[in-house]
This record gives C-alpha cells, sequence and structure tokens, in this order.
C-alpha cells in the first residue's frame, strides 16, 4: 500500500466543489471569486492560468476567470474515462479530519490578506492565495487520507492545531520557527516531508512560477527564497501569516525559514498590531459549507461545455476586433510616418530657403559690381581700338588688348552664369507671390509641349501629349506654373533615353482637383535619390551636368500655387504628378490670360527666368 504522500503525488487535482465549479462558468470575475476564493481546488484552478507573465504585470487573480482555460481543463476532468480520476481529489471540508486542515488554512488566508492590506505593499488577494494553498501538502493529503482508514486521522490528531482558543504566547521576538520534528514526523507518516510533496505538486500540477516560489520554500530563510524566484514582499506575508497561527496554535504545523522578527521589521509591523490581527482572525467564525463532487452533477459536464464553447465564440470575436484595432493602430502609424516625414522635408527646404534667400542677396551684389566694371572696361577697350586702328588681322591676334578683351568676356559670361544660378535659387527660395487667375489647361499644356518639341528632337526622344478636349479651368499663377510645366517636361525628356519617349496627359477624378501627369521610359532615379529629388543642387547627375534647381523649383512653385508635386514609379515608366486647384468657375468667365504682365515676363533683378511664350489662345 501505498505512503500518504505518494498517494496524493498521484492525484490528478484537487478537485473544486460543483457550486463553486458552476460559478465559474459566469462572467462577473469579481462577484465570482468572492464565491470560490474558499474553495482550495478553485483557487488551484485559478492559479494554474494565472502565469508569471500575468504576476508581473499586477493582474488579479481573478482575471483568469474570464478565460476559457480553467473550464477547458476542469472539463477535461470531468469527462475522464476512468471513473477513479472522477472521483480522485475531492475533499469534503466539512468532514471532522479535513475540517481541522481546511479552517488553518483558511485562517492563514485572512491573516496574510489583512496582512497585505496594512502594509499596502503587494496584492491582498494573491497574498490570500498564499496563506490559502501554503499547506498545500496537507491539502492533497486530505483528499486520499479516507482511503487509508482511521489510523492516519489518529496521527494528525496528535499534532492537530487547537483552533477554537487564542492562547497567550511569549513575545514574537523570542517565538520559535517550527522544528525539524515537524518534518520527520511527516517522513514517517506520508514517506516524504511535508516542503517536498508540496514542490513536487507545484510542479505536477503546473502551477506558477511565482506561486510555486512562496509554497515550496517556506522553510528557507526570505532572503534565500527571493533568490530562487520568489517574490520579497509576498514571500514574507504569507511566511508570517502561517508563522503567527502556528506559534498560537491555529495553523497546520509547517517549517518556517524566517524568524518572525526579522519578518515583522522588515515589513514594518509592531508586536501589538500582529497580535491584535491573529486575534481578529482566530476569533472569527469560518462560514460553513456544503460540498458537493462535482462528478456527482451530471449536468455540470453540460454546462461547462456550453459555458467553454462560449467563451471560445466570444475569444475569436475579441481577437477579431483586436487585429481590426491593431490594423487601424499600424494605419495610424504609417500615416503619422508619412507626415512626419513631409514635416521634417518641409523644415529642411525652409531652412535652405533661409539659406539660399541670404546667400543670393550676399553674393549677387558684389558679382553686380564686377559684371559693371568688366562691361566698362570692355567699351574703354573697343573705343580706344576705334581710335588706333588695327590694320591687320595677325597685329590683332597678338595684341594683348584682344587677349584682355576675350578675358573680359569670360568675365561677364561667368558672372552672367552665376547670376542665372542665384536667380533660380531666389525663385526657389523667394518665389513672388502668385497673382491667381483663370487659366485654361488644354492651351496652356499644348504651348508647354510646344516650346519643348526642338528640345525633344535633339535628344531623339518622342514628345506625347493627350490633353481631353476639356474646358478645365485652374486657379493658378500663369507664369508660375509655365515653370513648373516646363521644369518637368525638360526633366522628362533628358531623363529618357535615346528613341524613347517622354509624354503629357491631363485628367481629373473628380475631388476638385487637376492632375497634370508627365511621364518618361528612362531608368528613373534610383531609391537613394529618390529622398532628395526635390532638394536644391541635388539632381542626381554627374558634377557639372545641371544644377538641380529643376524639381526643387517645379515642388517650390507648386505648394505656392496650392497644388502637390508628387513622384511615383509606375513599373518601367518615370511618373511625376501636378496636382492643381480647379476653378469652379465657368469657361466663359476667365479673362484672357496676359503672360507678358505689363511687357514683362517673370524677372528677378531685371533679367527674364524663362524665354518669352506666345499668349493662350
Amino acid at each position: 500500500m501505498k505512503a500518504l504522500g505518494e498517494a496524493a503525488l498521484d492525484l490528478p487535482w484537487l478537485a473544486p466543489c460543483a457550486t463553486n465549479l458552476a460559478a465559474l462558468t459566469r462572467p462577473d470575475a469579481a462577484s465570482v471569486w468572492a464565491d470560490v476564493r474558499l474553495d482550495p481546488g478553485s483557487v488551484l484552478l485559478l492559479c494554474r492560468n494565472h502565469d508569471q507573465r500575468a504576476f508581473d504585470e499586477g493582474r488579479p487573480i481573478f482575471s483568469a476567470i474570464q478565460q476559457s482555460e480553467p473550464l477547458e481543463l476542469a472539463l477535461a476532468q470531468l469527462e475522464s474515462d476512468q471513473l477513479v480520476a472522477r472521483k480522485a481529489g475531492f475533499v469534503d471540508w466539512a468532514e471532522p479530519f479535513p475540517s481541522e486542515i481546511y479552517h488553518a488554512a483558511v485562517r492563514q488566508a485572512l491573516l496574510a490578506h489583512a496582512l497585505a492590506q496594512r502594509t499596502k505593499r503587494c496584492d491582498p488577494e494573491l497574498a490570500w492565495v498564499g496563506g490559502l494553498l501554503a499547506p498545500l501538502g496537507w491539502l492533497a493529503v486530505a483528499a486520499v487520507a479516507k482511503h487509508s482508514g482511521p489510523s492516519f486521522a489518529r496521527e494528525f490528531e496528535g499534532e492537530a492545531p487547537v483552533a477554537s482558543a487564542h492562547v497567550a504566547s511569549a513575545p514574537v521576538a523570542s517565538a520559535p520557527v517550527a522544528s525539524a520534528p515537524v518534518a520527520s514526523t511527516h517522513v514517517a507518516s506520508w514517506g516524504i516531508d511535508h516542503a517536498s510533496l508540496t514542490r513536487r505538486l507545484c510542479r505536477t500540477w503546473q502551477l506558477p512560477g511565482w506561486l510555486s516560489a512562496i509554497l515550496g520554500n517556506l522553510g528557507l530563510h526570505a532572503a534565500v527564497a527571493e533568490k530562487l524566484g520568489a517574490d520579497s514582499v509576498l514571500f514574507q506575508i504569507v511566511s508570517l501569516s502561517v508563522g503567527l497561527l502556528q506559534r498560537d496554535r491555529a495553523g497546520v504545523r509547517l517549517e518556517i525559514g524566517t524568524p518572525l522578527s526579522f519578518l515583522l521589521e522588515s515589513l514594518d509591523l509592531s508586536d501589538e498590531e500582529t497580535d491584535q490581527l491573529v486575534g481578529k482572525v482566530i476569533d472569527a467564525p469560518v462560514e460553513a459549507r456544503s460540498w458537493t463532487a462535482p462528478a456527482s452533477q451530471p449536468l455540470l459536464v453540460d454546462l461547462l461545455r456550453l459555458a467553454v464553447q462560449q467563451r471560445s465564440n466570444s475569444t475569436v470575436a475579441r481577437t477579431m476586433r483586436l487585429e481590426q484595432e491593431c490594423d487601424l493602430l499600424y494605419k495610424a502609424i504609417a500615416e503619422q510616418h508619412a507626415g512626419e516625414q513631409k514635416r521634417l522635408q518641409e523644415m529642411k527646404l525652409k531652412g535652405l530657403a533661409e539659406l539660399a534667400a541670404g546667400a543670393g542677396h550676399e553674393i549677387n551684389n558684389p558679382l553686380a559690381v564686377i559684371s559693371g566694371q568688366a562691361q566698362y572696361l570692355l567699351r574703354q577697350l573697343r573705343q580706344e581700338e576705334l581710335n588706333l586702328g588695327v590694320r591687320t588681322a595677325p597685329e590683332l591676334v597678338d595684341n594683348p588688348r584682344s587677349k584682355l578683351q576675350k578675358s573680359l568676356q569670360t568675365i561677364i559670361g561667368q558672372t552672367q552664369r552665376i547670376h542665372q544660378v542665384l536667380t533660380d535659387l531666389m525663385q526657389f527660395a523667394r518665389p513672388a507671390s502668385p497673382r491667381a487667375q483663370l487659366v485654361p489647361v488644354v492651351p496652356l499644356v499644348q504651348e508647354v509641349v510646344a516650346l519643348h518639341q526642338d528640345l525633344a528632337a535633339q535628344s531623339n526622344v518622342r514628345l506625347l501629349c493627350d490633353v481631353p478636349s476639356e474646358s478645365w479651368l485652374i486657379s493658378v499663377d500663369l507664369d508660375q506654373v509655365r515653370i513648373i510645366l516646363g521644369r518637368l517636361l525638360q526633366n522628362a525628356i533628358e531623363a529618357a533615353p535615346a528613341d524613347g519617349w517622354a509624354s503629357v496627359r491631363a485628367e481629373n477624378e473628380e475631388d476638385a482637383k487637376l492632375r497634370i501627369i508627365i511621364e518618361d521610359n528612362g531608368a528613373g532615379p534610383t531609391p537613394d535619390c529618390c529622398e532628395h529629388l526635390f532638394d536644391p543642387f541635388y539632381s542626381g547627375r554627374a558634377a557639372g551636368r545641371g544644377r538641380g534647381l529643376g524639381l526643387s523649383t517645379a515642388w517650390r512653385l507648386a505648394r505656392h500655387n496650392g497644388g502637390e508635386l508628387s513622384f511615383e514609379r509606375a513599373g518601367a515608366v518615370t511618373r511625376f504628378q501636378l496636382a492643381l486647384p480647379l476653378a469652379a468657375a465657368p469657361m466663359a468667365a476667365s479673362p484672357e490670360p496676359d503672360p507678358m504682365r505689363n511687357g514683362h515676363t517673370a524677372e528677378s533683378n531685371g533679367r527674364s527666368i524663362h524665354p518669352p511664350v506666345s499668349t493662350l489662345t
């Protein structure tokens, strides 16, 4: 015949009462916990589903009530084909021998709960669990002792706690902890000591680490138990509740490895207040309950099965809802990231614009002086040559003045080139305020395409134009939009390969925006270049080939006119899309656009920034 400890290790679980098991199917977790926390079997069932992560996150122990796993575990036990297994583990805690253990466990839970509320250093409900399950070995032995005859009851009566009176005790500081004979007595009657049995049951019943580290290490000092994974405060409160009740012979005989004086000092508790708490707990009556075996209630299996199915369905719905919320969250993050990138781009370009404006003014003024002086010297030399008269070509070539003249012409050419660079940069940095007018789209696009036919022919590129004969009107600055389209079309022609093509088309998607799309079949920018497409002075080409202000100026002027310029790669096609606001006025209301603006093209410092164009018709 197996010893009691060995028989206890064969238990598949400590069965909850049928009433409490049925209560676990209710969704109101807090009220259910108030009903079932006096049932060791129900508490163990919930603890098996309150893992270390839940403990670390501070989730309440009764949060496991809303999960389907505790019901699934109970259902698996009750649906077992082995009748013995179905009956194993149930204890009627109202019977004489089990009631002694049960009352001691409840008092430990009550005291641990009160100590946790007093210290406010840990969750009182977790302290309740620790106090109730501290005598786990005793609870398991109670489930198998009924099969061992009256002999074990007589042995237990020799160690039975005195639960009926509060016996006066010695001062707490000198109160001894349980001694070695307790463990040796357990070994003699059980075949294993209580601490070893508890540790094995924690593994067999798959209790979470936070609880196993407390129940299995009560015989060790708190400092050692903490190194083995026990929560310091929770371990000390459970140890103190067990030790105080054991001191007053109102608890189950357990080995406590931490002196009570150390526990009181560590938890900042006095002898007087702990004596008061112990007196209240011992004097408090334990609620009388009737205990019904779950296997004796056939309909309980159906109830659990229905509850598991219902919670599984709700879990699926909850999971789907969480997935949808995650999708919305990811979308919001993506939009936030895109907006942040746009904001950073605008801030960067704003800084560059300030730099360009300042540099333009500071450099342009001395360049104007240089150019003026060079032109003056050139006129003087020409006048002197007319006065002196140069007779032969060789004399003209060898004349130092002729060489000086070429140098001065070079100076003038270079200053004009620098001036044009600065003019373009100034146009990007601080473009003139747009003078909005109603502009017909079709003739505007056709005109810009016609102006670039020669460039396309020189590059051996076919230039296509696909603009519907719609009476679209846009409210923009005509000259600035000409510049935008010209820069984009020039960029497309230069990017297209020989015998390639570049195209312009317009479309309206009924969102108050007109889209003019410029495409080419060139290789397009590399992924690294895409980030800098609209940065000034970044052309993506070899040094000396272009100033890199075309796309940046087009982007700047598009934003200046209330539009957007964007880039995308569509398969083998490079595409720039210019979105401009459509005008609500009909075609007849459009005034005749004046591209010359009182006889002048768009100017900066007196010089034209684009060639003159014909009037739109």
